[in-house]
């Protein structure tokens, strides 16, 4: 007997219209929201330094505007590849943030489940 899989096709569509709103919304006039200034030109600074010499990478992360506290470093690691992927671009940051979005909303309620698959019964 077959399974009825129009509540999986629903949950299916429902997800990609999410994710495509969420991926729209965080791109949507990018250009004009884009600044050089602040957390951002401070990351980019940092990735620039480090491409200029490969041999130290950073060893703290960004500080916190709360309190001086620096963050794990790990998120210059997770950058780093995509700034050098996109040749030191400002939207290397966009591209990240966004591939790590899809990557948890797909871990999260994008993943389709074994049993649902079906194995031809």
């Amino acid at each position: 007997m077959k399974k009825d899989n129009s509540n999986h096709w629903l949950r299916f569509g429902l997800f990609l219209i999410t994710l495509g709103l969420f991926v729209f919304l965080r791109v949507f006039a990018i250009t004009q929201n884009l600044h050089l200034f602040g957390d951002l030109g401070r990351d980019l600074f940092v990735l620039q330094k480090w491409s200029n010499n490969l041999l130290k990478p950073p060893l703290l992360g960004p500080q916190t505007s709360v309190v001086s506290f620096n963050q794990s470093a790990i998120y210059f690691y997770y950058l780093f590849p995509f700034f050098l992927l996109m040749s030191h671009s400002v939207y290397s940051t966009l591209v990240a943030s966004i591939m790590l979005y899809i990557s948890i909303l797909l871990g999260c309620g994008g993943g389709i489940e074994k049993s649902q698959i079906g194995n031809g019964d």
